[in-house]
């Protein structure tokens, strides 16, 4: 089992995010998510929700093109919803665009919040008994985009005994 820190799981949403739920990821063909919408394709405990008008976040009211702020779910509950939808991609999916535009023809998800399960964190430390804690994966790069592989170094590697952090290896 491997458990990750808050920081390095930051570092795989943002590199999940940059590969597989902009805009332009989808129109150059390289997301992984481009034929697996509405499809279960993460753990179940996984819910990943865009939302700019959220205060623990960097709020903002409106996108580039100056559509109102909400919240965009891209998975719940380990189903992929949706990518960032521009104007094109809107017209290829049959679908609203997203208010996530940066640029007219470029639409990203910028403000990321990885949604908590119910677990505690002494239930995942009991869960993970016996595998390994990383505080950070530097540097984190993907090498497979369309399969989401990706390469790094895992930093602050602790084993998990007991349920509790142990010693660092």
């Amino acid at each position: 089992s491997l458990l990750l820190s808050q920081e390095a799981t930051a570092g795989l949403v943002e590199l999940l995010n940059r590969k597989a739920f902009t805009s332009d990821s989808f129109h150059s063909g390289v997301s992984y998510l481009r034929d697996k919408l509405r499809q279960p394709v993460f753990h179940p405990g996984i819910s990943l929700r865009d939302d700019p008008t959220d205060p623990r976040g960097l709020p903002f009211p409106f996108d580039i093109l100056g559509a109102a702020a909400r919240p965009v779910d891209l998975v719940a509950e380990g189903v992929a919803l949706t990518p960032a939808v521009d104007d094109r991609l809107a017209r290829e999916l049959g679908v609203a665009p997203t208010p996530q535009r940066v640029a007219p023809d470029e639409a990203v998800p910028a403000h990321l919040f990885l949604l908590p399960g119910s677990a505690s964190e002494e239930d995942l430390l009991q869960a993970a008994d016996g595998g390994l804690w990383a505080a950070a994966l530097e540097p984190l790069e993907i090498y497979d985009a369309h399969a989401l592989r990706f390469r790094t170094v895992a930093r602050g590697v602790r084993q998990v005994t007991g349920s509790a952090l142990g010693r660092a290896l």
